[in-house]
C-alpha cells in the first residue's frame, strides 16, 4: 500500500495512481490519525439520525460540531395544497412550519421526530395515520373544519389536554394513546371512539357526549378514570374498553346492548347496575373488581365465563331467561345466597367456587352440573330436583354436606361429593 507521501510523489513525477492505492490508502491503519477525532465531536451522544453523510461545521477553537445539523428545521414553501405520505420520518426534526395552503398531511409524514409543537392552520380538512406519531409534542391546537384525523395520529407525545373540533365524527384508532393526557373535550356529534383511542394516558375522569354509539376496544384502557358518564346511545362497549383504571361507579344507561370481554376489569366498582336492553356479557368483564351489590338486566340469556371472579358479592339473582353460567363465572365471591330459575341448562366450571353457599336450590329442568361447580363452599344442604341430567366431578367437595337425594335417572360422577356424604338414590358414573 502506497502511503499519503508516496502518492504525493507519482503525481509530481507526472506518473497516474490506480483508484485502488487511494481506497487502500482512505481505508487504512497508517491514514488513522489525519481522520477526525470522533471524541471532539459535540452532538454525537444520540449517534447520528441517519446514515447519509454529515459535514460537521467547524468553531473557533477548531472542534468539529453537529449542533447545526441536530437542530432541524424544514420549510414548506407557501402555495403547497398536500404533504405526501411519508414526508419526512425519522429525520429528528425539531421545528416544522406548515403554510396555511395545506389541505392534507399525508400518512406518517412527520412520525418519530422530535416536534414539540406544530401549528395548523384552519384550511387542513385531513390528518393521515400516524402523522405526527413518536414526537415530543406537549400541546396542539386542532382548528375547526378538520373532518379527519386518522388513526395514531398523535400517538406516543407528551400531550396534557386536548380539544376535539366539532367537524370530527369519528375519533379513529389509537389517535392519541400514550400520552399523558388529563383532559379531553369531545365534540358533541361523535358518533365513534375507536381501538386504543386515548389508551395509556392519564385521564382521571371523561363525560362521552349523546350520540356516541360504540366504544372502541381498548379505547380507555389503562387511565386513571374514577368518574365516566356513558351516555343512553352508546349501545356496544368493546373489550378491554375500561381496563385498569380507578372506577368506583359507572352508569350504564338504557340502549346499551353488548358489553366485550374485560370491559371493566381491574378497577374499583362496588356496585353495578345493568339496563336491560343489555343482551350480552362478554368474559372477564368485571373480573378483579370489589362488588358488592349486583343488578344483572332481565333479558340476559348467557353469564359467560369469568364474568364476576374475584369480587365481594354476597347475593345475586340469575335472570329468568339465563341458559347458561360461564365457568369461574362467580369464583371466589362471598355468596350466602343465590336464586336460579327454569330455563337454566347448564353451571360451568367453578361457576360458584369458593364461596360461602349453605344452601342450595337447583330448578328442576335437564341441567348439567361441570366440575367443581359449587366447590369450597359452606353448603349444609341442597335440593337437587329428579330432572337433573349430570353432577361431574367435584361439583361439590369440601362443603358440610352429609346427605344428598338424588332422583333415579340423575347421574353422578363418584367423585362429585366428598367421601363422607351419603349419596341416595341416582346413578353413579365413573
Amino acid at each position: 500500500m502506497k502511503s499519503k507521501q508516496e502518492l504525493s510523489k507519482l503525481f509530481e513525477n507526472g506518473d497516474k495512481p490506480i483508484q485502488e492505492d487511494f481506497w487502500e490508502w482512505l481505508n487504512s491503519y497508517w491514514h488513522k490519525d489525519e481522520k477526525i477525532d470522533m471524541s471532539k465531536i459535540v452532538g454525537l451522544e444520540n449517534g447520528l439520525p441517519n446514515p447519509n453523510y454529515i459535514y460537521a461545521e467547524t468553531d473557533e477553537d477548531g472542534k468539529a460540531s453537529l449542533k447545526s445539523y441536530l437542530t432541524k428545521k424544514i420549510l414548506i414553501k407557501g402555495g403547497a395544497l398536500s404533504i405526501p405520505h411519508y414526508f419526512a420520518p425519522d429525520l429528528k426534526l425539531t421545528d416544522l412550519e406548515i403554510p396555511v395552503s395545506v389541505t392534507s398531511i399525508g400518512n406518517y409524514s412527520f412520525n418519530n421526530n422530535l416536534l414539540e409543537s406544530i401549528k395548523l392552520s384552519n384550511n387542513v380538512a385531513s390528518i393521515g395515520e400516524g402523522a405526527f406519531y413518536s414526537n415530543k409534542l406537549n400541546a396542539i391546537h386542532i382548528p375547526e373544519g378538520i373532518n379527519y384525523i386518522g388513526a395514531s395520529a398523535f400517538a406516543s407525545n407528551l400531550l396534557r389536554s386536548i380539544k376535539i373540533p366539532q367537524s370530527i365524527k369519528s375519533i379513529e384508532a389509537g389517535s392519541f394513546s400514550g400520552n399523558q393526557l388529563v383532559s379531553v373535550e369531545f365534540p358533541s356529534g361523535i358518533n365513534n371512539i375507536g381501538a386504543y383511542a386515548f389508551s395509556g394516558n392519564q385521564l382521571p375522569e371523561v363525560f362521552l357526549p349523546e350520540n356516541l354509539m360504540k366504544i372502541g376496544a381498548n379505547a380507555f384502557e389503562n387511565n386513571q378514570l374514577s368518574i365516566v358518564s356513558i351516555p343512553g346511545t352508546v349501545i356496544e362497549i368493546g373489550q378491554f374498553a375500561f381496563r385498569n383504571n380507578l372506577m368506583k361507579e359507572v352508569t350504564l344507561a338504557s340502549g346499551l346492548n353488548k358489553i366485550g370481554d374485560y370491559a371493566f376489569a381491574d378497577n374499583q366498582l362496588s356496585s353495578i347496575t345493568f339496563p336491560d336492553t343489555v343482551t350480552e356479557i362478554g368474559q372477564y368483564v368485571f373480573l378483579n373488581n370489589p362488588l358488592k351489590e349486583l343488578v344483572l338486566p332481565a333479558g340476559l340469556t348467557k353469564i359467560a365465563a369469568n364474568a364476576f371472579t374475584n369480587g365481594e358479592l354476597s347475593q345475586i339473582t340469575i335472570p329468568h331467561e339465563v341458559s347458561e353460567i360461564g365457568n369461574n363465572a362467580f369464583y371466589n365471591n362471598q355468596l350466602s345466597e343465590i336464586v336460579l330459575y327454569d330455563n337454566l341448562r347448564s353451571i360451568g366450571y367453578n361457576a360458584f367456587g369458593m364461596n360461602k353457599l349453605t344452601h342450595l336450590e337447583l330448578p328442576n329442568v335437564p341441567l348439567v352440573i361441570e366440575e367443581m361447580a359449587f366447590a369450597y363452599n359452606q353448603l349444609t344442604s341442597v335440593v337437587i330436583p329428579e330432572n337433573v341430567v349430570l353432577i361431574k366431578a367435584n361439583a361439590f367437595v369440601n362443603n358440610k354436606l352429609e346427605r344428598v337425594v338424588l332422583g333415579e335417572k340423575t347421574k353422578y360422577s363418584s367423585i362429585a361429593f366428598d367421601f363422607t356424604v351419603e349419596v341416595i338414590g341416582g346413578e353413579m358414573v365413573a
